[in-house]
């Protein structure tokens, strides 16, 4: 069971690299993959810092990698970092939203909530 949660997190984190890689391809920049590791090592040290849904500290931190450590031009990474988290955040979210509205689970407690009386009608 390790070996397998460890190499699923290893692919996981490959997929990520990768998916930050092609948003730096889409922005013409021409880095190598491990680039990409050096960016979402970045990105993840930014997502420390506490801001809501990681707007923020998530994009300057990718900025700040892709400027000063590959002399990258602003416009390039801030598009980079907008993309990228766009990418891995917007698809899982609604397929989140999709699922909670269509969980059998939610539907329930929400019919036994509208079956119960006001508090003030006890």
């Amino acid at each position: 069971l390790a070996l397998l949660v460890v190499s699923s997190s290893f692919f996981m984190w490959f997929v990520i690299n990768v998916q930050i890689y092609c948003a730096m391809r889409a922005f013409g920049l021409d880095l190598a993959l491990s680039a990409a590791y050096v960016v979402t090592t970045a990105a993840v040290l930014g997502l420390v810092v506490p801001t809501p849904g990681g707007l923020g500290g998530y994009h300057a931190a990718v900025q700040f990698a892709l400027t000063n450590i590959f002399r990258v031009p602003i416009a390039a990474a801030t598009g980079v970092a907008l993309l990228a988290h766009a990418i891995s955040f917007v698809p899982i979210s609604l397929i989140g939203f999709v699922l909670f509205a269509a969980s059998p689970l939610r539907k329930k407690g929400l019919q036994e909530l509208q079956a119960e009386p006001a508090d003030g009608q006890r």
